[in-house]
């Protein structure tokens, strides 16, 4: 979302896929070309020391940090662990560089006070430098009006979910910081090409909706997708293919129960799990007073033929998993692609 804004005002490198780690970072620089005015750089952390050694090679301007989730405790221990790991990049700033904050992350917003730099915040609350206002949600976008320092103008971003409001507020906030206009902006979210199997939507031919989501998932995004997912669709019947959350270390099982007993309490009709530890999903779920069918497949084929079967209904179905499950194969086999063969 970065990149779509600034292109608009200069040649932008933006990191391709997932390159955002030791051998990524390193390969993405490579690209970079003296006539790019910008340069948007993914950095990812799975254990400590890995964000001051990436901002050490890529040297920004402006850094933001989306969020502090639940993802890699496997190497980082604990959210507070998370925290201090990410706000390396923070460090890293120069004198005149700009943090980008999420205002409704509390363990961000708790440790603005001892960022040295200019500090640019983004959310929904009334304390956000930029902020959404009238937010309304559609099968396959989220339209709202986004306000900068006050002035306004309305957006519509192509991605389902409330969640995509704070990524397209994030971006424009680094855009902000970095010169762009509000109408750049704007035009910048409203023409920015969703990524493959991020919120991704698919249109069956039986009138089903499949919602991929299943690049990857550890249980701060499992929460957020389903939230947003759950917000909009009513008049659908709402279904989940949860697979498992990897690198969760320790706590897998412990996080795993206690997502189960939390997707208990949402309005899902159907919940379809696949993977090891997603029995403790069940676990959970089995524990709590609930009103949703789970199911629970030991074999991709297996839930491929439950699904085939079950298409007349006219579902919206949200796909997610930890990348190493590849749900995105049994979207493909109901698109009429290859069938997964276990």
């Amino acid at each position: 979302m970065i990149a779509a804004i600034l292109d608009r005002m200069g040649k932008t490198l933006a990191t391709r896929g997932n390159l955002n780690n030791h051998l990524g970072l390193p390969l993405t620089l490579s690209r970079l070309e003296p006539d790019h005015r910008f340069a948007v750089l993914e950095m990812g952390a799975s254990r400590p020391g890995d964000i001051a050694f990436l901002a050490d090679l890529g040297r920004p301007r402006i850094a933001v940090i989306t969020n502090i989730g639940k993802a890699h405790l496997e190497g980082l221990g604990s959210q507070d662990g998370i925290l201090k790991e990410k706000r390396a990049l923070f460090d890293s700033l120069p004198a005149d560089g700009v943090a980008v904050i999420n205002q409704d992350d509390p363990l961000l917003a708790a440790s603005a006070n001892s960022v040295a730099c200019r500090k640019v915040f983004f959310g929904l609350t009334a304390l956000a430098d930029v902020r959404a206002e009238s937010i309304v949600e559609e099968d396959d976008a989220v339209r709202f009006t986004l306000n900068i320092g006050g002035q306004r103008m309305d957006v519509k971003v192509p991605l389902p979910g409330q969640f995509q409001v704070m990524n397209a507020l994030a971006a424009a906030a680094v855009a902000h910081a970095a010169g762009a206009s509000l109408k750049d902006i704007v035009q910048g979210l409203t023409s920015f090409h969703p990524v493959a199997m991020r919120m991704e939507v698919v249109k069956h031919p039986s009138g089903a909706l499949l919602i991929n989501d299943a690049y990857n998932a550890n249980p701060s995004s499992v929460r957020a997708s389903v939230t947003s997912f759950c917000h909009g669709h009513g008049h659908r019947p709402r279904w989940l293919v949860l697979g498992d959350m990897r690198e969760l270390g320790t706590g897998a099982r412990q996080e795993h129960h206690a997502l189960g007993q939390w997707l208990a309490t949402q309005p899902l009709e159907r919940i379809f799990l696949y993977g090891r530890d997603t029995r403790f999903v069940r676990e959970g779920l089995q524990s709590k007073t609930k009103t949703a069918r789970v199911d629970r497949y030991h074999k991709k084929r297996l839930l491929l033929a439950e699904l085939e079967r079950s298409l007349s209904e006219k579902p919206v179905i949200l796909f997610k998993a930890s990348r190493g499950m590849k749900l995105e194969q049994i979207i493909t086999a109901l698109m009429g692609g290859q069938a997964p063969q276990h």
